[in-house]
């Protein structure tokens, strides 16, 4: 998926074949429509807010970013650590959640360090 947010990205206008998407992706078309955005809007947010308070942000190959060797994993609010749980240090920023509990942190906390 990360792959094909960044060709999307850097191939700006993109207009994606959604019909041909679906079935190679076994996705329903409204989910695709619906998923790309909100996650690209998870991580854009997070990454901004990083990037604006002097953090080195970088990629992660079990988690979105790493930032300060902290593996960062970006999702909703079931979100679990299943992919970033072998790190040592982790977190989950997860949206739509008002407060935080253990390694899972409300993606709105991060608007602080703007």
């Amino acid at each position: 998926m990360k792959k094909l947010l960044r060709v999307i990205a850097e191939s700006a206008p993109f207009k994606p074949n959604i019909p041909a998407l679906s079935n190679k992706l076994d996705i329903s078309c409204d989910r695709i429509l619906e998923y790309p955005e909100v996650r690209n809007l998870r991580e854009t947010f997070l990454s901004s807010q990083f990037l604006d308070a002097g953090y080195e942000v970088h990629e992660h190959q079990h988690g979105e970013f790493l930032v300060n060797g902290i593996t960062i994993e970006v999702g909703g609010k079931n979100k679990s650590s299943l992919q970033v749980s072998h790190s040592q240090n982790y977190m989950i920023a997860a949206d739509a959640i008002e407060t935080g509990w253990g390694s899972k942190m409300p993606l709105w906390w991060f608007g602080f360090l703007y």
